[in-house]
């Protein structure tokens, strides 16, 4: 028996020193006959050998002794039994950490012998052993606890830890204070420090205070606060004066905060508010100013948008106003002002009738001017077709004129030749012959066009058939090449017949056309847009007054139940867009309009008794409408036909009243440059409008 025991020890021996690679061999020895008391404890042995080690160190006391005493090596968690002997006379007190406080659990600080454990590092503990006690009253102001408390024994001139507990809502310890005996703290102003009692029996208290929070002021951007950053107030107190200030076209609206934040007013610019929940942000909110606009005309017109005035506008913002058209002939809208009050109104665009307007500062009255159209027209150049020295690039009779990309292009004849010439009309105030040709002999050239890249000539022969003839044009209508004439012929049936021998663009009739008994023709006009043929008829009309026709192209029909207007004697055509086709008649002074290419249900009366002729021509904007009177002395009108309500102005003459010219037989109308034809001479007219 005495030998198996000592085989236990050698092993156990062994095993500390060759630790767990044994565990297995030392197992196994229990199956070979042998009592097991090895395994337990190796086990034992070995579990301990695998656990972190820490250092213990137990300080003696002043007086009185503790046992085991010094350093020594501690296993993580596991026990070790200490025990402290007071002397006779003296007492036990409690054991005290000195260092790694945080590494040491005592079971029990006030037994003189305990369990300490170690836990992720080294302490220092010591015992306390004194001859004297004394009462230690633990107290404090309301409005917090203490760790301790009520009243505890403490050793004469030694160290105890007290901590604050808790503190009441919205406060936070402030220090320790002596209310009696004699007591000193290691940090009066720390919430865990120490307290040494000396002399006799002490109390102390913990004194608590309000908290304090960090506010800081904000705003929306369109205004400022004061104070400007933060403010420091007291939990529940009322805070120093809060201001907020608007900028210019706001007004202060109210004061925002989070939960734990009260206003005295969240409404009024100055006001206090209270905190009672930490740091926070308040902020100062803004509206726009609003304004009174009244909406006014000056002059024959009306303002669609808005409906109402006045109207409630708001600071910088923009707000949309329309114009509507002039309800007067010869007036244009002319622009938006403000008119009166004490606020500033900021058109985005004061000549347009649809805009916007931005009111700021106050209150504002604008108005909507609808101005009287003015026209100047001054001569600035001409040249004689038929002058000195020019042989061969004459006209004798001059018929018809076409402007296209700087140049004149002008028909008639010269000695019974129909002829072309082109001028140079680059600089308006000299235009220059450039070139001429030869289209027919025996024949006069009516009217020109041009559907690019061609020329189209009307040609009258001797025998007064219509012809169409095509001069094929290089680029920018520089050359021209013969391509035929006599290609049809428009026959006029029932005794009809054709005043002068007017085109119909590139298209022409096939076969007999009736456009009815002695109705001559006028002019006839084609619209590529709607694909019809439009023809008016002069002198001679018939009791039914016809005075206008058309032939579809879309479905190869011939209409005469449409009439342009009845017993007016309408002339020459044209096409200002919009869906409009002028007409002149010099029979009874008129010119008249209609809309609608096939049914012509809105005849108006433009002017009556301006003497316009048949003379007249659009502008290639669609803007103007040109007229020129034929007699001893013509007179030029020019017609405002560019509303969208197709409102026309009173005519306007040159000078003022009269254009002292005779004999203007044609004109041709592009940009702000008019051309006309008086005798063979070519003039040019520079028009401007007052409107835009």
């Amino acid at each position: 028996m005495k030998t198996k025991r000592l085989r236990v020890l050698l092993l156990k021996k062994a095993i500390r020193f060759m630790g767990s690679a044994l565990l297995l061999t030392i197992s196994a020895l229990a199956f070979v006959g042998c009592e097991d008391v090895i395994t337990p404890v190796v086990q034992e042995d070995v579990r301990l050998a695998g656990l972190p080690e820490y250092t213990l160190t137990i300080l003696p006391p002043a007086t009185g002794s503790v046992t085991p005493s010094g350093e020594m090596p501690v296993k993580q968690n596991e026990p070790v039994t200490v025990t402290a002997v007071a002397p006779n006379l003296y007492s036990f007190l409690n054991w005290e950490v000195i260092d790694g406080g945080a590494n040491v659990t005592i079971e029990n600080v006030n037994s003189s012998t305990t369990t300490v454990r170690l836990s992720g590092g080294d302490a220092v503990i010591q015992p306390i052993i004194t001859d004297t006690l004394y009462d230690l009253t633990m107290t404090n102001d309301g409005h917090g606890t203490t760790d301790p408390t009520g009243t505890i024994q403490v050793a004469n001139g030694q160290p105890r830890t007290i901590s604050i507990a808790s503190a009441a809502t919205g406060y936070e310890f402030d220090y320790w204070i002596t209310t009696s005996g004699t007591a000193t703290f290691s940090n009066d102003h720390s919430a865990t420090t120490t307290t040494t009692v000396t002399g006799g029996a002490a109390t102390i208290q913990a004194r608590f205070k309000l908290k304090q929070y960090t506010i800081t002021m904000s705003n929306d951007g369109n205004g400022t606060t004061s104070p400007g950053t933060t403010i420091i107030v007291t939990h529940g107190q009322p805070s120093a004066t809060i201001t907020a200030t608007a900028n210019t076209g706001y007004d202060f609206s109210s004061w925002t905060g989070p939960a734990g934040i009260t206003f005295a007013s969240a409404t009024a610019s100055s006001t206090t508010f209270t905190a009672t929940a930490g740091n926070a942000t308040i902020k100062a909110n803004f509206i726009p100013e609003t304004y009174s606009m009244t909406l006014a005309v000056s002059g024959p017109g009306t303002i669609t948008t808005p409906s109402t005035s006045p109207v409630s506008v708001t600071y910088n913002v923009a707000r949309s106003i329309v114009a509507g058209n002039p309800s007067s002939r010869g007036y244009y809208f002319s622009g938006w002002s403000k008119t009166a009050g004490s606020g500033t109104a900021t058109f985005a665009n004061a000549t347009s009738k649809s805009t916007t307007v931005t009111v700021a500062g106050g209150d504002v009255t604008i108005a909507a001017t609808f101005s009287p159209i003015t026209a100047s027209i001054t001569y600035v150049g001409s040249l004689n077709l038929n002058g000195s020295p020019y042989t061969e690039q004459r006209l004798d009779v001059v018929n018809d004129i076409l402007y296209e990309g700087g140049y004149i292009y002008a028909v008639g004849s010269f000695s019974g030749t129909a002829k072309l010439l082109k001028i140079d009309a680059s600089s308006p105030s000299s235009p220059a012959f450039d070139s001429s040709h030869d289209i027919a002999a025996s024949s006069v050239a009516n009217q020109v066009i041009k559907e690019s890249p061609y020329l189209y000539i009307g040609v009258s022969g001797t025998n007064g058939d219509r012809y169409r003839t095509t001069i094929k044009t290089g680029s920018g209508l520089n050359s021209f090449t013969d391509m035929g004439h006599n290609v049809s012929v428009l026959h006029v049936s029932g005794g009809g017949w054709i005043s002068d021998s007017r085109i119909i663009s590139k298209y022409y009739v096939h076969g007999t056309v009736d456009v009815g008994s002695d109705d001559p023709i006028a002019d006839i006009l084609y619209i590529p847009a709607y694909n019809y043929l439009y023809v008016t008829r002069a002198a001679g009309m018939s009791s039914d007054g016809r005075g206008e026709t058309y032939y579809d192209y879309n479905d190869a029909v011939y209409n005469e139940s449409s009439y342009l207007v009845t017993n007016r004697s309408p002339g020459k055509m044209t096409y200002g867009g919009q869906d409009y086709i002028y007409a002149a008649s010099g029979a009874s002074g008129v010119i008249t309009f209609y809309v609608d290419y096939e049914v012509f249900d809105d005849v108006n009366v433009l002017i009556a008794n301006a003497n316009t002729g048949d003379l007249l021509d659009a502008d290639a904007n669609g803007n103007y409408l040109y007229s020129i009177g034929t007699g001893t002395t013509d007179r030029l009108a020019i017609f405002d036909i560019h509303s969208d309500n197709g409102s026309i102005s009173a005519p306007y003459y040159i000078n003022g009243t009269n254009r002292q010219v005779q004999g203007v037989k044609a004109l041709d109308a592009e940009g702000s440059y008019l051309y006309t034809i008086e005798g063979t001479y070519l003039v040019i007219y520079q028009v401007a409008m007052n409107t835009p």
